[in-house]
């Protein structure tokens, strides 16, 4: 399987119990559960849809100090992995 439909991702996420999201490749959030946004809302902020997490930050640093640093990591760490894999592939 190539490619998930990006409506059973988007139920998957709304249907979570847990926080869940998707960013495109920007670092924008692009789908946001109810969960995960209630972690962020703040300063009139009710969606993390469209915000980056630098865009979070700003309100959000005296909560969660580097955070944003070590988000921005782990996903530096996963977009190289993901090229990875994608260059190992053999036919």
């Amino acid at each position: 399987m190539d490619q998930i439909s990006s409506k059973l991702v988007e139920q998957l996420i709304y249907s979570s119990d847990h926080p869940a999201h998707l960013k495109d490749n920007s670092g924008k959030y692009l789908v946001s559960n109810d969960v995960n946004n209630s972690l962020f809302i703040t300063n009139g902020i009710s969606s993390i849809v469209g915000h980056t997490i630098w865009d979070l930050n700003t309100h959000m640093e005296p909560l969660w100090g580097s955070m944003a640093v070590d988000i921005e990591a782990i996903e530096s760490h996963l977009q190289h992995n993901k090229y990875i894999a994608k260059t190992n592939i053999r036919f």
